[in-house]
């Protein structure tokens, strides 16, 4: 088998007719005409997708990420998705972070450089 073969990666080689992919020590096996079936998926940050539409977003929400729980972090979430937004977690942390509105304040000292 050829690829990348660290833990939690994932790797894929050819065996006759077949395609062999492994994540994170599963492996799949799928014949080539079955190849269709294979999708890929991406995870990224709320942060990262800023400025971005996607068709479909899962949005995690959970109290182990307290500090993250913020009116305008759920709202740059869901708002840039265009057909369909799932939320997985805790009642709890979304009743959090739809209530949160306080902003921490950002130390960039964007107004001395612009000053300049």
């Amino acid at each position: 088998m050829a690829g990348n073969r660290r833990p939690g990666r994932g790797c894929m080689g050819r065996e006759e007719d077949a395609l062999l992919a492994s994540f994170g020590g599963r492996e799949m096996t799928y014949s080539f005409g079955d190849l269709d079936a294979v999708v890929p998926a991406y995870a990224t940050t709320i942060q990262k997708s800023q400025g971005s539409e996607y068709l479909a977003a899962v949005v995690s929400l959970a109290m182990q990420h307290y500090t993250m729980l913020a009116r305008n972090l759920f709202y740059t979430a869901v708002t840039y998705r265009k057909r369909l937004v799932v939320i997985v977690g805790q009642r709890r942390a979304l009743a959090i972070a739809i209530r949160n509105t306080r902003t921490n304040r950002r130390w960039t000292r964007l107004k001395e450089w612009l000053g300049r």
